[in-house]
């Protein structure tokens, strides 16, 4: 007999449950933006990564969105990788870079913003509508920067002083109690202890694409026109881009002597650009200032539901239709239309909202057709994107049917004592023209002898408490009209029990027990009865009967576990039996029991001696220094010691032993005259920068390139081929008996020899495979997630057997657990679909996109990062949540287990070691720079990069093993091969990376 207790404890307190849940989410949405008196002077229209700002009256920093009020006296923060936009009410528009502060500050007749560090710009143009607002005043180290109409950027970093550059109208700084004019293409040069201000002519003037110029795109990529003009007598006049503003990844070099504009195609990204040229006067290389740009990929709304050519029936004849749509970030505000043509002459709704789902009432019978427009403003620009159109039929029911019982569900057993105590709810659908609802209980299915009718106008009533045990029937009737009434619905039967209660059977209450003495563990069997119910059972132990710091140990299922005891005492213990959501079912009474922990005998000693070969050498007993050359220290006969000897100019020696019982062991090694090599072994500068991370297979590294070349090289860094396979790829090789499998951005899948390089063959699939994801191939099939939503198979001959649209994108690679297929997409969701036929068997919802990191299957548990920073833990059965563990940036990181622990990276530069259980931080360990690519275990280490360092940690307890920097940011995830690492650079080169650099000389 199944009881649903848990279920209707929930159910009982629904109602309650959402009116409260509504009432404090709009109190808690309304304290986000309420700002009390507090005057608004603005809007941030656009935000790329973390912003956050902090009112005056505040000392706590909360996250802020697109489209957020800004307050007088506001303080406003970018983090790394970030950026912000503030459009002030006067039409000044201010552009915070990243790792930036400001304070916002708005006076009678001007807007003061103070900033510590950072990189902002202002323009302040000829549309300024403030009519009191004479200038902008920007406030660093004792100097004000003033502008009435103009634009101009402004840098500061910690005691380097002030950068100050105007690209159009003019500045005036006031520096100690000197005042300077700074004109248009002019440079000026704040010193730090404010005594000089040198201003400089600008040689080269950037013009297009503007400094922080925003260019909103529909497509992948864009050709972006580059202008600029050259003051002097100036050749080898080169336009360098790069995607960060040092050019230490330069992304195009071109020589432009001849030109003053050029164009390129680029892709969604930040990027910098640059002029550089040799003066013929001074024979000296001279660079201009650097201008960011950024290119936005936006993609124009869908709307969801409802779904095109659907048939909508409701009971009434006005309806109400829900409307849901998805986006992409950065949206502004929405426009909603409906209209009885596609072509929209005739619009009949138009309703703007912020969110992306409405509800519309008052439509009649006929056919419809909606589209969603979604707008987006920056820098000046407005842009509106506009979904395809949908068309949709919505017609009166011809027989108006009964409302549908939901809750309990037929045949459901109820505990009689939660009646009586919580309640119980009954249940049913909903329409909005019901104007009522009769409800009847019966002890019969014929409803001869009714016991209660009533009449509800919700969709809900509680069971009466005064039902005893016993069978019963209910069934609901809808009110349409004063004189219209449906038919009843189909009867639900329940039945009223006394359940089976939660028992402890041993330890029994007021048992003594004497426990053995076991030097790891006194361990004592715990036993309860397993009652129908389904779920988790928790074990609830203190030394106390009040349960203060207790002890909580969970079995699945289990009606028995073996737990230590620390030590003899009086101790009570209780189960509770909690289902997947954490609510408890049911709780036992509680039982005491004297455990009573016998002393161990006492054994004779063991000792280990360690004599050194040579002379001063350092000895680690467990990774522990215990001394020089010799060493004598009692061990336990039942544990393996690792012993480790460290000299100068020999090779480290290292062994496991065991000593027996009682004896003194004397350990006499001899040790390797070593040297020392470089770390680097070798780099191999390839034509274009790897694509995604290579594969190390039989002896040789397989790699893909952006400029779409396969590339095989041998461990030493030898080219064996390189081929030319498609324009451009973006996706790892997925590589199976000798052959590569590859898609290109153009949605081609290639099966590819990496023993020749020959093409096998080559089939268009449904998208391409993005964001350094992988084909998973596997001995029957080739599995392929593509970003534009469809989940394919292919045999290795090229011939699909299954395709799929989801509908969402996909930017991971996707692995298998048994036969199931588990990926993520970019609506949030998380699926697992049957291998042969792509079927879904769940999904469950995330909080944040996967992105190039593939989740790890371990033990029948998923385990993957997010882009919003949660790491997640999930049964792979169901797709339920165990566990979750939230880090400060995003992870593109995938983990990797190492015993009882799962690792990976994040955006927040820290390595992050989890218990594989519980999700409990094990250690961390912080980088120089952000983690955006995926470690490994090899060497008994965890090896992981950042963006200019590779590391080696002991993955036990997260210990730098040893760190080696690179000359160029890295650009994908380390590889193992036998006596090192390879990893790729996005200057193009190909790294190898010693593990051990120590080599046997005699």
């Amino acid at each position: 007999m199944k009881f649903l207790t848990s279920d209707f404890i929930f159910v009982s307190t629904t109602a309650v449950v959402i009116t409260t849940c509504s009432v404090l989410l709009y109190a808690d949405f309304n304290r986000k933006i309420d700002a009390g008196n507090l005057k608004q002077i603005g809007t941030i229209t656009f935000k790329k990564e973390v912003a956050q700002r902090k009112y005056q009256t505040q000392v706590v920093w909360e996250d802020v969105e697109q489209n957020f009020p800004v307050y007088n006296n506001d303080a406003i923060r970018t983090s790394d990788l970030s950026e912000a936009v503030i459009h002030l009410n006067d039409g000044t528009e201010i552009n915070i870079d990243e790792n930036t502060m400001i304070v916002l500050a708005a006076l009678e007749n001007a807007i003061n913003i103070n900033f510590e560090h950072g990189s902002i710009s202002a323009s302040r143009g000829a549309g300024a509508t403030g009519a009191d607002i004479y200038a902008v005043n920007i406030k660093s180290l004792n100097t004000t920067v003033s502008i009435d109409k103009g634009n101009i950027q402004l840098s500061q970093s910690g005691g380097q002083g002030l950068d100050l550059k105007v690209s159009d109208g003019e500045a005036k700084v006031l520096s100690g109690d000197a005042e300077t004019i700074v004109k248009a293409n002019e440079k000026a040069i704040i010193a730090p202890d404010l005594k000089e201000t040198k201003v400089q002519k600008l040689n080269f003037i950037l013009k297009e694409p503007q400094a922080n110029r925003y260019i909103i795109t529909g497509t992948t990529q864009r050709d972006v026109n580059f202008q600029w003009d050259v003051e002097g007598k100036f050749k080898d006049i080169k336009l360098q881009i790069s995607s960060d503003r040092a050019f230490a990844k330069i992304l195009k070099t071109a020589s432009v002597s001849s030109q003053k504009n050029v164009s390129f195609k680029l892709s969604e990204g930040t990027y910098f650009w640059r002029i550089v040229a040799l003066n013929e006067d001074t024979k000296k290389t001279e660079v201009s200032d650097t201008a960011k740009f950024n290119i936005v990929y936006k993609k124009a709304p869908r709307i969801v539901s409802p779904t095109n050519n659907e048939s909508l029936e409701t009971a009434g004849n006005l309806h109400s239709i829900f409307f849901r749509w998805a986006d992409s970030e950065n949206s502004g505000n929405y426009i909603l239309e409906i209209s009885n043509d596609n072509n929209f002459a005739n619009v009949i709704h138009s309703i703007n909202t912020p969110l992306q789902s409405i509800a519309v009432d008052n439509l009649s019978s006929g056919k419809y057709f909606a589209r969603v427009k979604s707008t987006l403003s920056i820098s000046g620009e407005n842009f509106e994107f506009t979904s395809p159109i949908i068309s949709f039929n919505v017609e009166k029911q011809k027989e108006i049917f009964p409302p549908k019982l939901l809750s309990p569900g037929y045949g459901a057993v109820l505990d009689a004592d939660i009646l009586k105590s919580k309640g119980i709810v009954l249940s049913w659908s909903s329409d909005k023209s019901f104007k009522a609802y009769n409800v009847q209980i019966a002890k019969s299915d014929d409803f001869n002898q009714v016991l209660l009718s009533e009449q509800r106008s919700v969709n809900f009533m509680d069971l009466p408490k005064s039902l005893d045990k016993g069978k019963y029937f209910w069934r609901v009737q809808a009110v349409v009209s004063e004189t219209e009434n449906t038919s009843f619905s189909k009867s639900s039967a329940f039945e009223l029990v006394e359940r089976e209660k939660l028992v402890t059977l041993s330890p029994k209450n007021g048992e003594a027990i004497k426990v053995p003495a076991d030097r790891t563990a006194n361990m004592i069997k715990f036993m309860w009865n397993k009652i129908p119910d389904k779920g988790t059972y928790s074990v609830i132990i203190a030394n106390n009967p009040e349960f203060t710091k207790p002890r909580v140990i969970n079995f699945k299922e289990e009606s028995s576990g073996d737990i230590s005891i620390p030590e003899s005492g009086q101790y009570y213990w209780r189960v509770i039996l909690r289902d997947s959501k954490g609510r408890e079912i049911q709780k036992s009474e509680v039982s005491n029991f004297l455990a009573e922990v016998e002393k161990p005998v006492e054994k004779p000693k063991t000792f280990l001696v360690v004599v050194a070969p040579v002379r001063g050498a350092k000895i680690y007993i467990n990774e522990k220094f215990k001394g020089y050359a010799n060493v004598k220290l009692e061990v336990n006969p039942e544990d393996k010691v690792n012993v480790r000897i460290v000299a100068t100019e020999f090779k480290e020696f290292t062994t496991t032993l065991k000593v027996p019982e009682g004896e003194v062991y004397t350990l006499r090694p001899a040790m390797e005259k070593s040297k020392l090599l470089q770390r680097i072994k070798w780099v191999n500068p390839l034509s274009s920068p790897l694509s995604s991370a290579p594969v190390y297979n039989g002896e040789k590294i397989i790699a893909c390139s952006e400029n779409g070349n396969l590339t095989v090289m041998t461990e030493e860094g030898g080219i064996l081929f390189s081929k030319k396979i498609a324009s451009g790829i973006e996706s790892r090789p997925a590589i199976f008996n000798n052959n590569a499998y590859i898609v290109d951005t153009d949605g081609v899948l290639h099966s590819v020899s990496i023993q020749t390089g020959k093409i096998n063959w080559s089939v268009k699939t449904g998208g391409p495979v993005l964001f350094k994801s992988e084909p998973l191939a596997t001995k029957d099939m080739i599995f392929i997630a593509t970003g534009k939503g469809i989940i394919e198979a292919y045999d290795h001959s090229g011939k699909k057997i299954w395709s799929k649209d989801y509908g969402e994108s996909v930017y991971n690679t996707p692995q298998i657990y048994g036969e199931l297929l588990i990926f993520a997409t970019d609506e949030l969701n998380l699926y697992a679909v049957n291998v042969k036929n792509g079927r879904k068997k769940w999904e469950t919802e995330i909080d944040g996109r996967v992105i190039t990191a593939a989740p790890l299957i371990l033990n029948n548990y998923i385990y993957f990062g997010c882009y919003s920073g949660t790491f997640y833990s999930l049964d792979a059965d169901d797709g339920d949540i165990m566990w979750t563990y939230k880090t400060g940036g995003p992870i593109f990181s995938s983990p990797v287990a190492f015993n009882k622990s799962i690792m990976f990276g994040s955006g927040d530069g820290f390595i992050y070691s989890l218990e594989v259980n519980t999700g409990k931080l094990l250690w961390s360990f912080k980088t120089l720079k952000p983690v955006k690519v995926s470690p490994i275990v090899a060497f008994g280490n965890l090896i992981i990069a950042d963006e200019y360092n590779v590391y080696a940690i002991n993955p036990s307890n997260g210990a730098l093993v040893w760190q080696s920097g690179l000359t160029g940011k890295v650009k994908t995830s380390p590889v193992m091969i036998s006596d090192g690492v390879v990893l790729g650079l996005q200057n193009g080169e190909v790294v190898s990376v010693r593990n051990s650099i120590v080599q046997v000389v005699k």
